[in-house]
């Protein structure tokens, strides 16, 4: 599967692998702006998800409360505007928090422009989130639903995992759209539970997510909602 942004050569052509599809070009120097584009397209939609997560509480910026309940932004959320803030006091606890969660604030944790966060969020499509999504899961020996790849992580019906995602699979928990897509999924060679029975889930699927080929997503947040079928 190739990641936003890589770049080949096929033929007397060069390939580079966009948000929206492939996109060919002749020549290796257009190649590399066509990838620097892309690059910056998924930064900024991340950012633009991000932001909407923030402000409808559905994530949190990182950071720590002291023992006076006052919060602080850990080091990689910190950004220079946050100097500017008034610092949390026992009264007003979530200064900095509050900040965290703004469009200023998000805009220069990702590296992208204000001016052009804000145009984005205007423009952004509806994003992928809800309760009509697919998962298949290894059947264990005493019944219970674990990861296929690792073996390990268990599905229950009504509890939410977490775990945030990351491009080159990386993070975050792999579901798709369609019943058919989870049971024809193709899963890494050297997973764990890769022979052993499987099971579709339907879950729901919340909180920012990557987008990947053959319709695989993967979510910040899943929870299993029900057993429909038996994978064949």
């Amino acid at each position: 599967m190739s990641e936003i942004g890589e770049v080949w050569k096929e033929g007397r052509n060069w390939k580079v692998q966009m948000p929206s599809g492939i996109q060919t070009t002749k020549t290796k120097r257009e190649a590399l702006l066509w990838a620097e584009s892309a690059v910056a397209q998924q930064r900024l939609q991340a950012a633009v998800w991000e932001y909407e997560d923030r402000r409808e509480r559905r994530t949190h910026p990182n950071g720590h409360t002291d023992k006076g309940g006052r919060w602080y932004p850990s080091d990689a959320e910190s950004q220079p505007c946050c100097r500017g803030v008034r610092g949390p006091t026992r009264s007003f606890p979530w200064s900095l928090m509050l900040h965290c969660r703004t469009l200023k604030h998000v805009a220069s944790l990702y590296g992208v422009d204000e001016a052009d966060l804000q145009k984005a969020g205007r423009k952004a499509p509806a994003r992928e989130g809800g309760d009509n999504y697919y998962k298949a899961v290894a059947v264990a020996d005493d019944g219970r639903w674990l990861s296929i790849y690792d073996g390990e992580t268990e599905y229950r019906i009504g509890e939410t995992l977490s775990q945030r995602p990351g491009q080159r699979h990386t993070g975050g928990y792999y579901v798709y759209a369609s019943m058919r897509d989870a049971k024809d999924a193709v899963v890494p060679g050297n997973s764990i539970l890769e022979d052993a029975q499987r099971v579709i889930l339907r879950v729901r699927a919340e909180g920012s997510y990557c987008r990947y080929d053959n319709n695989k997503l993967s979510f910040s947040r899943v929870t299993p909602l029900e057993a429909v079928k038996e994978a064949e």
